[in-house]
């Protein structure tokens, strides 16, 4: 996908504005794994996983 992006000059991928989305739209325009950004901020690949489920508490 990110060369696809690069070809078009644009990232065609709807704006996310979830937790979940905003991560997946990152690592599916970069071409990047789960594990590869969990490494990149230095987390447990499980703690990233378990990020889009987060539900703030009232």
């Amino acid at each position: 996908m990110s060369a696809i992006i690069r070809f078009l000059g644009y990232n065609p991928l709807p704006e996310a504005e979830t937790l979940a989305g905003k991560l997946t739209r990152y690592r599916t325009t970069r071409g990047v794994s789960q594990r590869a950004l969990a490494n990149g901020l230095g987390i447990d690949q499980a703690t990233l996983a378990r990020w889009p489920n987060f539900r703030a508490r009232e």
